[in-house]
């Protein structure tokens, strides 16, 4: 019997996700406050500039936040470690010899605090990918090289189950690659995921729930010049299944305008988050052709349906652009997607943080404006949920000074206020993670003073 309501449950899943949703946006105050903790230096002074953090957290409260260090060509990935019991641990440098460049690390954090972290670094002309791996009974092992000689830069992605078992991406030669790490042997040699592509993004997400089971997304564009959104998923037995197109394919466009950051065409910034039923919802952007601009689309899957036909999640046709876009997925199938939308950002004062929410009860629910239009605007959208389905939301108000915002959901309370988190600018790079009871823990870079900081927050009813 409970075999054939996890079935029903995921039917439900699937069917409800694209059944619903006016997009008309929404907002109000909030009826809600996020207290605001006392911000900590992660960084050690006299050891660089710091760069680039990445966050991953329990829902017991544990955290690993990561970033990239160093001045003049030597370089190293480091590491600072939060429990409740005991706070910070301090900056621990985690790579090896310092490198000419280090990328933006991975991290990924099983229930019981074990800890890997990928990251891609460069010695001279290698460009190669490299790993550390917490145990939460022997501490930090030694670097370790997953890949070597990858040829250009590339991003890296890491996720890990239960048992401490993990898998990496990254991208090399054009192909998606990854490798599985298994607790006690190390890294296996490297799968290629070929989809017959001439160029790949040199993103590509993973996501895997405590079972082992993962979804990789990624962008690519094919011979005929097209462009997709595609995923491929594994199960905890490592059987992958088939190469899906998720994404809406879209014909090249030539002469297209690009914004200071991104170039308009294709598809970008992509996200995916898996629960422990085995569902998924990835969230892209993509370039629509017939209207000139970018847009927000999702697809969600389950076991019984395998993925879905994509949906257009932001507002309007011939709306303006849509940038930075992140998804959370719980336990319960409730979805949340967050991104901002505008002109050309940090040039313009008209960009906004939106979100959208799913609940299989429900399905979708309006575009909600989670930010106001001021001068500057708004960027570096970040999301995450707890276990009670609380939602955390973080991002960047640009200005005069670049502050540091935030904001939570709740399913019986609603929205909270906007609640600023830096008390000084100049923030960047923030990315926030949820860490149960209704907390969340927020990072950033400090980019005057090149300087990682947290802080936690939490909802108060």
């Amino acid at each position: 019997m409970r075999n054939v309501n996890i079935k029903r449950s995921l039917i439900f899943f699937f069917v409800t996700f694209y059944l619903s949703g006016c997009i008309a946006p929404a907002t109000d105050s909030g009826k809600n406050e996020l207290s605001v903790g006392l911000a900590q230096k992660l960084s050690a002074d006299g050891a660089g500039r710091a760069f680039w953090p990445a966050i991953t957290a329990t829902q017991a409260g544990d955290v690993a936040v990561a970033w990239g260090q160093g001045d003049d060509g030597m370089y190293t990935t480091t590491i600072n470690q939060f429990s409740l019991n005991e706070g910070w641990s301090g900056a621990t440098v985690v790579s090896h010899d310092a490198g000419e460049f280090v990328g933006e690390p991975a991290l990924a954090m099983n229930r019981v605090g074990d800890v890997s972290v990928v990251w891609h670094q460069t010695f001279g002309s290698y460009n190669e990918v490299w790993s550390n791996y917490f145990s939460r009974h022997s501490g930090w092992g030694y670097p370790a090289l997953i890949q070597g000689n990858i040829g250009g830069n590339t991003s890296t992605d890491v996720a890990m189950d239960y048992f401490g078992d993990a898998y990496a991406t990254w991208v090399q030669g054009g192909s998606v690659q990854t490798s599985r790490y298994q607790y006690g042997l190390g890294w296996a040699l490297p799968k290629q995921h070929d989809t017959n592509s001439i160029w790949t993004n040199l993103d590509p997400k993973i996501s895997a729930n405590a079972a082992g089971d993962a979804f990789i997304v990624w962008s690519a564009q094919d011979y005929e010049n097209d462009y997709g959104t595609w995923a491929r998923s594994v199960s905890d037995a490592n059987e992958w299944r088939p190469i899906v197109e998720i994404g809406n394919s879209n014909q090249e466009i030539t002469n297209l305008s690009c914004s200071p950051r991104i170039c308009i065409q294709g598809h970008d910034s992509y996200k995916v988050a898996v629960n422990e039923r085995g569902e998924a919802v990835a969230a892209w952007i993509e370039y629509n052709a017939w209207t000139n601009n970018r847009e927000v689309w999702s697809s969600a899957y389950s076991e019984a349906q395998g993925w879905s036909v994509p949906l257009l999640i932001s507002v309007s046709e011939d709306g303006p652009d849509a940038f930075d876009v992140d998804v959370a997925l719980d336990d319960r199938g409730n979805a949340h997607i967050v991104w901002d939308q505008g002109t050309y950002r940090v040039l313009s004062d008209e960009s906004i943080i939106y979100s959208r929410r799913y609940s299989p009860v429900s399905g979708w629910g309006d575009v909600y404006s989670i930010s106001s239009e001021q001068p500057g605007g708004v960027g570096e959208a970040s999301i995450s949920m707890d276990g009670q389905g609380v939602s955390f939301i973080s991002w960047i108000q640009y200005g005069v000074e670049n502050t540091l915002w935030a904001r939570a959901f709740d399913t019986h309370s609603g929205w909270s206020a906007k609640t600023r988190v830096s008390l000084s600018g100049d923030a960047a790079d923030a990315k926030i993670a949820a860490i149960g009871q209704g907390r969340a823990m927020i990072v950033w870079r400090q980019a005057a003073a090149s300087s990682i900081w947290a802080v936690r927050v939490a909802l108060n009813y």
